[in-house]
């Protein structure tokens, strides 16, 4: 019983942790994965809708963050239309834009090396 108490309480710990590791800018969600480098990662972001242009960097707490990568299942279901990836992301994660049946364009910036499994399964708008 003390194991499982003790587990509790480290999932606690480091939830709140990683939950102030996340913050918002400009309606897109965002999350700290570097603070040597000052990298995010978006994600997050089913409810979306419309077109979306995730920017190379945002700053949070007075500190420029570039954005490397998109996390698994971050755009998946919502509702956009188109999105534009900068030059900065070089990982599009598993399903990060799966089920995005309303997608009509997309554009990759060049320094995209790895596109993930499902990346944009299902994306079968016209």
């Amino acid at each position: 019983m003390k194991k499982k108490y003790f587990l509790y309480v480290i999932w606690i710990f480091l939830s709140a942790i990683l939950q102030a590791q996340s913050f918002t800018d400009n309606g897109i969600n965002y999350f700290i994965t570097d603070t040597t480098n000052f990298h995010v990662m978006v994600g997050d972001n089913q409810g979306a809708s419309g077109r979306v242009v995730i920017p190379e960097s945002v700053v949070y707490n007075s500190q420029n963050y570039t954005v490397t990568s998109i996390k698994d299942y971050a755009f998946s279901g919502s509702s956009i239309t188109s999105v534009t990836i900068p030059n900065s992301v070089d990982t599009i994660k598993k399903d990060a834009f799966a089920s995005c049946t309303d997608l009509t364009s997309i554009s990759i910036g060049n320094l995209v090396t790895t596109i993930e499994k499902g990346a944009f399964y299902g994306c079968i708008s016209n």
